[in-house]
């Protein structure tokens, strides 16, 4: 049974036959919604480049507080202290064993290999094993045994308990430097620059050296990978070299060099991976800046199909992970493979569109040094990872691009703000208290007895406790937030703005702004410091030039403090009812319910006795119901209509003509289709747009639980998208009767207007999915490559 709800989690359950006396339900497995968005704001809490969204979701005793991040989250089973572990190798007990049971952990001078037996990790000893050596590699191999490579050998261990039944060493006056091998193989890279590749014969449970090099420079790291997805035995090898600073590609078994490539910039290759990840082969370098360069694999094979003869390298791309070099594993995941690039700043990197493209997602820890995957029977697609001063055992979540925390608050949650000096969240909520037993659910009685609980909290912006709160009064329902800064006045106070709803009215006929200062101590207070009732409810409150500014009802307000009480500095009221405001400079936006959209001119006070001014100096003069709006760049608005629109507004400040510098021209439109209630700047993308034509970023939220970016583009950049926008629709076979034009524009009947200034993000992105000829068709309408296509599209896709 699967029951989707549009207001909150979705969830596939189990009729049980056994449990349907009782009428209980199995929940499998929950599918993430976060509708209604009714506010959100986005902040860096964990100091590191890296933003999160918080959103006020979901509906009364479903509300809950929802923490966004680009990235993928891991889930602690174990952990123990282990200071200083180099290397993480997971083995089986046994060569039956279809999952790993010990974990092999290497430090600096010594060797320890634990189990995990009931969420704990508990040391253990293989005979055979060397402990008091530092291990380079460790896996099992053919023949029910593992190996253990140390610098001065490499040995065959039975996992029966026999000890050593082989040993290999590499050149005399050498030592191993890097080992990596599979079910059957080992390649060995000694100091010197030697390179030695060794079989196992699982018969004679002997080493067998097949064939050595002798390379011109040291090696630096070492990788290897089969030539085709499903075959186990490795056919390429992947070698770092010193010196030199480059990666090549070798044959096995001749260890014949079929491609080098130059590594960028004044850094060394210090790990490397080479990977399929769904049907493609990629080959991971990382560098010891903290960047991790990607590349995609093309192999062309003998007449038996057993060698690879050629090799091309192409798609390079750079990726962040940090400032410290990356050591780099495959993991998998949901019957995938993927690269984990463990750092100060870890990323997973996996493919969609069937390996045609390369996707990096940032990981919820920090700080990681090594990383394995630890796939046991009680624990399918764990890892195992290595931190400063512990072991960790975990699970990865879906490998996706978002991750969502879910923080639930059994009430309705309105509005949200984050407080950075406090480090604290202060969040509005409201909810209808339970009726007492027995009590009749009348009309009357819902109306007098039950009326909402409207509170401010606040919450720890790290473990998200509850440490204060204040009730509103009855009857008063909270509308805005904000936290201020006034002149003269190093406090940031918190700003709560109301309306008294009365059975017998249809809207708030008046309402408050109460100022609020968080006391510390032996637990946190919220103290009213000002407060001050108004003709009207505060549906908006924004904090600048040192001042409070309200939008109450028709009025906007400037408000200042002084000796605890709230002041008004002056006013403009020339609206019907101002739903949203936003400032840059010395402008102020204002978002009306009939009136559309305004630009008002904050003049500043010239002295101790004077009093700030607002003048209105531009508007729209088309009237329209406007809920959003924000002011993106100098002279530049965009706001969200009720009706699903974006509009972008310009005002004509060098116009030589009053009348034609009073009017707001409208710009853009474009149909989103959902409604849309808060637009705000910033990304959930670290350096979203380093290294991109895009200039900035915006992110809107809708009630229908949409989190979206709009980016801002060059006119070049615009035109060339436009372009690819209409290629794509015209390859594409349109939905029902709804041409794509038609749907995006704004409007209905006589007022129907197409998209213009914008574009559809959804769309452009298709292309990613298109098929091959789809792919040079649309390449072909833009005049460009398909390369150069699907790389000008992905930059576009990596600021989401």
């Amino acid at each position: 049974l699967k029951l989707g709800a549009p207001l909150g989690n979705g969830h596939a359950m189990e009729i049980n036959e056994y449990k349907a006396a009782t009428g209980e339900l199995e929940v499998l497995q929950t599918f993430t919604n976060i509708a209604p968005v009714v506010d959100f704001c986005v902040a860096d809490v964990e100091k590191n480049g890296q933003k999160e969204v918080f959103t006020c979701s979901g509906v009364a005793q479903d509300g809950s507080l929802r923490i966004i991040r680009n990235g993928v989250s891991i889930t602690e089973i174990s952990s123990a202290e282990a200071e200083g572990i180099k290397e993480l190798f997971a083995l089986k007990k046994d060569e039956k064993d279809e999952k790993v049971s010990q974990l092999l952990a290497s430090y600096t001078t010594i060797s320890a290999v634990y189990a995990l037996a009931n969420d704990e990790l508990s040391e253990i000893s293989i005979p055979g094993l060397n402990e008091e050596a530092r291990t380079l590699f460790a896996g099992n191999v053919c023949g029910n045994a593992l190996v253990q490579v140390v610098e001065e050998s490499a040995v065959l261990i039975d996992c029966g308990g026999a000890g050593v039944i082989d040993k290999w060493t590499p050149p005399e006056g050498t030592k191993a430097l890097f080992a990596v091998g599979t079910a059957a193989q080992l390649v060995v890279a000694s100091s010197g620059g030697h390179v030695a590749y060794l079989e196992v014969d699982p018969a004679a449970r002997k080493f067998v050296c097949s064939t050595a090099v002798q390379l011109e420079n040291e090696v630096s790291c070492i990788g290897v990978a089969p030539l085709t997805e499903q075959d186990g035995k490795a056919g390429l090898v992947a070698v770092g070299m010193w010196t030199e600073r480059t990666v090549r590609l070798l044959s096995l078994p001749g260890l014949k060099t079929l491609v080098t490539e130059p590594v960028e910039g004044d850094t060394i290759a210090r790990a490397v991976q080479l990977s399929w990840l769904t049907g493609a082969l990629y080959l991971a370098v990382a560098v010891g800046d903290g960047f991790v360069y990607s590349y995609h694999l093309e192999l062309s094979c003998g007449p038996e199909s057993s060698t690879c003869c050629a090799a091309t390298v192409s798609g390079k791309r750079r990726i962040s992970a940090g400032s410290q070099p990356a050591t780099l594993c495959e993991i998998k995941s949901g019957g995938s493979s993927h690269i984990f690039a463990a750092s100060d700043r870890p990323v997973i990197l996996h493919s969609a569109s069937k390996g045609a493209k390369l996707i990096c997602s940032g990981v919820n820890m920090r700080d990681l040094k090594r990383v394995c995957g630890f796939d046991t029977e009680s624990y399918p697609d764990a890892v195992a990872i290595a931190m400063e001063n512990s072991l960790f055992i975990g699970r990865v979540d879906d490998i996706q691009k978002l991750d969502v925390r879910t923080i639930p608050l059994k009430e309705q949650p309105r509005r949200i703000e984050h407080l950075e000096a406090a480090r604290m969240f202060a969040v509005l909520t409201c909810r209808v208290p339970d009726a007492p037993k027995g009590a009749e659910q009348s009309a009357s009685s819902l109306s007098s007895e039950f009326v909402e609980i409207n509170k401010l909290n606040i919450f720890d912006d790290v473990t998200f406790e509850r440490v204060g709160d204040y009730t509103f009064e009855s009857s008063e329902v909270v509308l805005s937030l904000a936290t201020v800064s006034f002149d003269g006045d190093e406090e940031t106070y918190v700003a709560v703005g109301t309306g008294y709803v009365k059975p017998y009215e249809d809207e708030a006929s008046s309402g408050r702004v109460l100022i609020f200062k968080c006391v510390s101590g032996d637990s946190t207070k919220l103290e009213v410091v000002a407060e001050k009732k108004f003709p009207g409810a505060a549906y908006s409150l924004v904090s600048s030039f040192g001042k409070l500014l309200a939008g109450v009802n028709k009025r906007l307000l400037v408000l200042g403090l002084k000796e605890k009480e709230i002041v008004e500095e002056c006013e403009l009221a020339s609206f019907f009812a101002i739903l949203s405001i936003d400032v840059r400079g010395e402008f102020i936006a204002v978002a009306d319910l009939e009136n559309s959209v305004s630009f008002v001119k904050y003049g500043a006070p010239t002295g101790d006795a004077s009093a700030p001014t607002l003048e209105q100096v531009a508007q729209d003069t088309e009237r329209a119901s406007m809920g959003a709006v924000h002011i993106p760049e100098d002279n530049v608005c965009i706001s969200a209509d009720i009706s699903g629109n974006f509009q972008t507004f310009k005002r004509n400040a060098d116009a030589a003509d009053e009348e034609e510098r009073s009017q707001l021209t409208k710009s853009g439109e474009f149909h989103l289709g959902e409604n849309i209630n808060h637009i705000r700047p910033g990304s959930i993308v670290r350096d979203a747009v380093d290294g991109t034509s895009i200039k900035s970023t915006l992110l809107f939220s809708t009630s229908s639980g949409t989190l979206g970016v709009i980016a801002s583009l060059s006119e070049d950049n615009y035109a060339f998208l436009r372009s690819v926008q209409t290629a794509v629709d015209g390859a594409l076979d349109s939905t029902g009767i709804f041409k794509h034009e038609d749907w995006r524009g704004s409007g209905e009947g006589e007022e129907a207007a197409l998209a213009r200034s914008f574009i559809d993000g959804d769309l452009i992105e298709r292309v990613l999915s298109l098929s091959r000829d789809k792919l040079e068709q649309v390449a072909g309408a833009v005049s460009v490559t398909v390369p150069t296509l699907v790389e000008r599209v992905e930059e576009m896709q990596r600021i989401h």
